[in-house]
């Protein structure tokens, strides 16, 4: 007859051996997940994955909004040589930020599938068994096969929104303040967006009837937006392709007209009388229009999570952040030099692209088609404002496809864009409406959202499940573990100097 230590070497055998042999029952997704559903249920041309350039795309097309063309304006008016400074920080810490959220859609994934899966299906049988040594064969098995499975535990499974991880990591009051504030931002940025395309596009056709008309332009993003805001982003990927395509060769005619104007009156110098290098008494509408460009946080497990293989996610990251970069320091670098202080208005943004009209009229009239295709990162917009809305308020509605059209998710978009169009079609200054929205709401989404969830979802890793948080494959390039502080740090910093100058 067996000892009793023998008996409980083979349950723990046991255990081990069926818990770790069949990985495909491990991580299958669950049949009534949202969003884990794949599209080709819905379109069967279709599968819910992009590759890496798709993602890539999709993220520049988010990123690649109107800032391009009124940064240069800011850029001017709080120095060159500050500006340039404040353009590579912020670009920094936007990617360990972005990475941030990742990692801890990545802890989510992990603390769903050891609660749901494991405890589910073992809990029973291993609370009754007792604790083990480490000579234990049975624990030795469990601890070198869990090494070998810590990336398929971690794998993004399931969509996490920025308010779906407040509510794994604090509960219900913590995802209605995040998803509150994830939902007026956007608001406010798409309102911005709607205003500024809208009225460039009137201006550029401001000869030709109906087309100089700021409703219509106004009329027809809206319609767009309703168009695409039933789609899966996935699904519409390959359209992301050659948008980006045509938006990029629009932004490299943007640059050749900076190089024609120079040719043609040459170089207007780099600071000037009332804006030399360092003028930091006009810094914060550069710090609200550069977090606006930077801030597609709350956007990202829409284009994360179909990305594969998801060992391209950083690569996504990084080249979104690196071309984005070379965009708005080349476009405002070389803007002043060609423009100088024709690039200035003191009351309200003034987009680059009007100072072509004179000289550089075919890159005047691309850079309207520029404009036009920022609507094509509105549905994403919509999309997610919807998701978190419909999280507060009708959870239980939510269909297991978010791109499904039912009554609710049909209210929903139709209220969403109602209100845009009725804000947009009244508001009048565009920069005071990117200062109060996108340089208060933005820093709490672009810094601070990110690093106390990032903090949180560590902690969580280390005392639930003992896990040490850099075995997380998504964890961040900058690992260190006294860097999320710093960056709240900043980030508290910024949402208190931005509100301050809202009242001054």
């Amino acid at each position: 007859m067996k000892s009793h230590k023998q008996n409980q070497q083979l349950y723990s055998q046991e255990v081990a051996q069926e818990l770790y042999s069949n990985q495909k029952s491990l991580f299958i997704k669950e049949e009534n997940t949202r969003d884990s559903q794949s599209i080709s249920d819905e379109y069967p041309l279709l599968k819910d994955v992009m590759t890496k350039y798709q993602a890539l795309f999709v993220s520049c097309n988010l990123l690649l909004g109107i800032a391009p063309l009124i940064l240069p304006n800011s850029y001017l008016q709080t120095g060159a040589l500050f500006s340039t400074f404040f353009f590579l920080f912020l670009a920094l810490i936007s990617y360990i930020s972005a990475e941030y959220v990742v990692e801890s859609i990545g802890i989510c994934n992990y603390i769903k599938f050891r609660k749901e899966q494991i405890s589910q299906q073992y809990s029973n049988q291993l609370n009754n068994t007792p604790q083990y040594n480490g000579d234990n064969e049975g624990y030795k098995i469990l601890q070198k096969q869990q090494k070998k499975q810590l990336k398929r535990e971690f794998r993004i499974n399931s969509k996490f929104e920025l308010g779906e991880i407040a509510l794994t990591f604090w509960g219900k009051e913590a995802q209605f303040l995040v998803s509150t504030i994830v939902i007026i931002f956007l608001i406010g940025v798409t309102i911005a967006r709607c205003i500024s395309i809208s009225r460039i596009l009137k201006n550029t056709f401001s000869e030709v009837s109906v087309l100089n008309n700021f409703y219509f332009w106004l009329g027809c993003l809206i319609l767009f937006t309703s168009l695409f805001s039933f789609k899966n982003v996935s699904s519409f990927a390959w359209i992301q392709e050659y948008i980006a395509i045509i938006r990029l060769t629009a932004i490299s005619l943007i640059f050749f007209a900076c190089f024609y104007q120079i040719y043609l009156e040459g170089f207007q110098g780099i600071q000037f009388k009332e804006y030399p290098l360092v003028n930091l008494a006009n810094f914060s509408s550069l710090s609200s229009s550069t977090t606006m460009f930077f801030c597609i946080h709350h956007s990202i497990p829409a284009f994360v999570k179909p990305i594969t293989p998801q060992k391209h996610v950083k690569w996504v990251l990084k080249g979104t952040h690196i071309l984005g970069l070379s965009v708005i320091l080349g476009i405002s670098f070389f803007g002043v030099q060609a423009f100088g202080e024709a690039l200035i208005d003191k009351y309200d943004v003034n987009f680059i692209n009007y100072n072509f009209e004179q000289n550089e009229v075919l890159v005047y009239y691309t850079t309207a088609l520029y404009i036009f295709l920022n609507a094509i990162a509105y549905p994403v917009f919509i999309i997610t404002v919807r998701n978190n809305m419909m999280e507060l308020f009708a959870p239980s509605k939510i269909p297991k496809i978010s791109s499904e059209i039912t009554p609710y998710t049909f209210s929903f978009t139709v209220g969403i864009l109602l209100f845009l169009g009725t804000i947009s079609a009244i508001a009048t200054n565009i920069q005071f409406v990117i200062d109060l929205i996108v340089g208060t709401l933005g820093v709490i989404i672009f810094l601070i959202i990110p690093t106390v969830s990032i903090l949180e979802g560590r902690k969580r890793l280390k005392n639930d499940f003992g896990m040490d948080y850099q075995l997380n494959r998504y964890c961040s390039t900058f690992p260190n573990q006294y860097l999320p502080y710093f960056l709240m740090v900043v980030g508290i910093i910024g949402f208190t100097y931005n509100s301050y100058n809202l009242f001054i």
